[in-house]
């Protein structure tokens, strides 16, 4: 039998964007399985759990986290980063039954809370939490919440003893750069008037790298630096690297920031031409006291920094 990978369009009811979605499922391989476990406890050991509800109750950053991540050819778990505090659970369980089934089975364990709408921040939380309330309302009312402001919204930070993921610490990466969860190494800028451009970056590694701040959300300010080392065999878009003039500018302005080599993406059979990830949830099981893999999405794009676009198209990934 000839299996097909057509791509369709998906616009979920109440969402503002159009997703394009293939029903070809993906399974995420066991040893690959057993490493993304393992460095899920370590990371929530060390993640810092501020004021909020779920680190008091549970001493764990969120009651959901996402691993974005590859498995290379060679089987070894590549990982990009973790999302502590991780839109798609919605979209997930419109593309993935296997991950709704999970997630609404978890969900009995965990207590009944809302989720906060923040002003120019696009969620699909309407698809698995329903309407969600503005800071005004939240503010007035009780119980627990999923605050979906950025880390920056000084206002939002009230509701943190009540939050259910992480609200002032959400993107913080400086957790991992260093003992069993060492994803990043640190890049800086040093100011020295005796060089022709004014200072120096401190840190630069010879091969291609991908450079983020310290404390980032959704993608953005992420630079890749490929460093001389054009890649042949994979997309990238002129808009997805930068100079090495481009990355002082952007150093000067931090003064320091992280970087971790170029993990390939992989590829597909039925997408030979598209860079691919995994995106794999995990959901914190109280009565197992640890967190548990719920599956997810693969998503496909032409960029090298591969995110939710127009172009993107995501597909089942179980486990």
């Amino acid at each position: 039998m000839t299996v097909t990978h057509t791509v369709e369009k998906l616009q979920p009811q109440g969402v503002e964007w159009t997703l394009n979605v293939m029903k070809t499922q993906e399974e995420f391989p066991g040893a690959a399985l057993s490493e993304a476990n393992t460095f899920i406890q370590h990371w929530s050991d060390v993640f810092p759990k501020g004021n909020t509800w779920v680190g008091r109750q549970y001493g764990v950053p969120s009651l959901a986290i996402r691993l974005d991540c590859v498995v290379d050819t060679n089987g070894k778990l590549q990982i990009f980063e973790v999302e502590d505090r991780p839109c798609g659970l919605g979209i997930a369980g419109q593309i993935n039954p296997h991950f709704k089934e999970k997630l609404d089975a978890l969900r009995r364990e965990w207590p009944s809370f809302g989720w906060v709408k923040a002003p120019g921040r696009l969620t699909d939380d309407v698809l698995w939490l329903g309407e969600g309330v503005d800071l005004r309302d939240a503010t007035a009312s009780e119980g627990l919440l999923l605050v979906r402001s950025r880390p920056e919204d000084r206002e939002f930070h009230v509701l943190e003893p009540r939050a259910i993921s992480t609200v002032q610490n959400e993107g913080y990466k400086g957790c991992c750069t260093e003992g069993p969860i060492q994803l990043f190494s640190r890049i800086s800028w040093v100011e020295d008037p005796e060089e022709q451009r004014g200072g120096y970056v401190k840190g630069l590694p010879q091969g291609p790298i991908v450079v983020k701040p310290i404390r980032g959300t959704r993608a953005r300010e992420v630079k890749v630096f490929l460093n001389g080392h054009d890649p042949k065999d994979f997309p990238i878009r002129r808009t997805d690297k930068v100079s090495l003039g481009d990355m002082e500018r952007w150093l000067r302005q931090r003064k320091v920031a992280i970087y971790q080599p170029l993990i390939r993406p992989m590829r597909l059979d039925y997408l030979p031409c598209k860079n691919v990830i995994y995106r794999l949830f995990f959901g914190f099981s109280p009565s197992a006291g640890k967190y548990l893999p719920l599956g997810g999405v693969w998503m496909a794009s032409d960029s090298l920094i591969v995110h939710g676009t127009d172009e993107a198209i995501s597909g089942p990934l179980v486990c």
